[in-house]
């Protein structure tokens, strides 16, 4: 094995103290790895002797070209300084299809949907959120939801603007009601409800 030169250290670098509130090394500062630089400009600036094949660079300020870069060797040549070689970072491809997914089931999707496991299979929901008053003062059952929710204790619950707690404040019978069972709070007609599920 070659004798290596440079600054030579036979432990790792780290602080005095692992709660010292310092850095033991700046990842802009290093060969290789992953830098981060507000815009293109300044990723290709960055000096052939912090440059490695391979290596990443997040650009976070700089409109449409911000995103992931890796610096890719004979991408357009072997010139590590070349910043040609650069290019954005895709981290694969997934599938596009459901094909071979028997327990998927995907009906009229539309932009925004969510895939949930509902116990059976896969489906696709959109996100209801629906707004509501009471009709007279007291009231606790609200029949309000067009469809049941997939999880009821994943609902989301709210009256003027304060989340309520599923089981103690709220719950939800017979998949369309919602059943306001907390005498913290009476229902008034100009409370505003709300609530979010899918």
């Amino acid at each position: 094995m070659a004798q290596n030169i440079g600054t030579l250290v036979t432990a790792a670098i780290r602080p005095n103290d692992s709660l010292d509130l310092i850095a033991s090394a700046f990842q802009n500062e290093i060969k290789g790895g992953h830098h981060s630089h507000a815009t293109l400009v300044e990723r290709d600036a960055i000096i052939d002797e912090r440059r490695e094949w391979g290596m990443f660079c997040s650009v976070y300020n700089d409109g449409a070209n911000t995103g992931l870069y890796t610096l890719e060797y004979n991408l357009v040549d072997t010139d590590i300084s070349n910043n040609s070689n650069w290019t954005p970072f895709s981290g694969g491809t997934g599938s596009t299809t459901f094909t071979g997914l028997t327990d998927t089931v995907v009906t009229s999707p539309s932009n925004g949907d969510y895939l949930v496991y509902s116990g059976n299979n896969v489906i696709n929901l959109t996100e209801k959120d629906i707004y509501f008053t009471a009709s007279t003062s007291g009231q606790t059952i609200f029949n309000v939801l067009p469809t049941p929710p997939v999880n009821n204790d994943k609902t989301k619950f709210y009256v003027n603007g304060v989340k309520q707690q599923y089981n103690s404040d709220y719950t939800i019978t017979g998949g369309t009601d919602v059943i306001w069972v907390t005498t913290k709070h009476t229902i008034e007609t100009t409370d505003e409800l709300q609530i979010i599920y899918l």
